[in-house]
């Protein structure tokens, strides 16, 4: 991607009455840090009243990595240079049993806590998710919520919890026959449960992923949670892949007799 792509699509999304931009991406070998960090100075000053969400833990740990800088001196530069929070996506199950089998190529759980909590640190917010029904079992869905909570008595950094369901239909660890396809429609209402249980009161936000799940489930599920769009159109299924309104959110919940309301955050 080219900062002028960037640049137009934060005036989309300042068009269509947007009011975060997310920007992750794969570790790009032969992108430097400096292009990184230019991107969201550029974004910035371009659209200030946009709260720009950036960079997983992973990418975090690249920059480090790029520049063989500490962790808090890398987050303090995007700080500095217009960061808004961070993604809480790569965090896929944070236990050490599932972990070398479902990601290998990623951080550790250590190492993604590490991370998470240096930014929360330097004054930077996160989501928190994870990603379930491929290979993990509910044991591991228990320690990846107890360890979340953990860190948000310490920190209070994460700003909502949003349960993401595995799509196997693409993913080559499904298709070599590995996983499971994903999770069950009983499996996903009682994670949205179970961790509304878990995180109350530290993490009040528990959020829904219609464009994981479809409109329909989201209705049902949202009996135990509220209503999220978080995810990218490429790893979701093909009834999320079409552009939609900002007031579609407002209209599901309608829809399903919750009330909607819209996150706030600090640009």
């Amino acid at each position: 991607m080219v900062v002028t792509v960037a640049l137009a699509r934060g005036q989309e999304a300042i068009d269509n009455g947007c009011t975060e931009m997310h920007i992750v991406g794969g570790l790009h070998h032969k992108q430097k840090y400096e292009w990184y960090l230019n991107l969201i100075r550029i974004l910035h000053n371009a659209y200030p009243e946009l709260h720009l969400k950036a960079w997983t833990p992973v990418e975090i740990d690249w920059f480090c990595r790029l520049e063989n800088k500490s962790v808090q001196a890398v987050l303090e530069d995007m700080v500095e240079a217009g960061l808004g929070s961070l993604p809480g996506t790569a965090a896929d199950i944070l236990d050490a049993e599932v972990r070398p089998i479902l990601c290998p190529d990623k951080l550790s759980t250590a190492e993604w806590f590490e991370v998470v909590e240096a930014a929360h640190r330097v004054g930077l917010r996160s989501t928190a998710t994870i990603m379930f029904g491929h290979v993990e079992r509910p044991v591991h869905w228990a320690r990846h919520l107890h360890r979340l909570r953990a860190l948000q008595d310490e920190t209070g950094g994460f700003t909502e919890f949003v349960p993401l369901p595995f799509v196997g239909q693409e993913a080559p660890m499904h298709l070599r026959g590995l996983s499971r396809a994903g999770p069950t429609a009983r499996e996903a209402v009682l994670m949205h449960a179970v961790a509304r249980l878990v995180l109350h009161p530290l993490i009040p936000n528990v959020q829904v992923s219609w464009v994981k799940l479809g409109p329909h489930a989201v209705r049902a599920i949202s009996r135990t949670a509220q209503i999220a769009i978080t995810i990218a159109r490429h790893t979701a299924p093909a009834h999320s892949r079409s552009r939609l309104s900002t007031n579609f959110p407002f209209s599901l919940a309608s829809a399903a007799t919750r009330y909607p309301v819209q996150l706030a955050r600090t640009v």
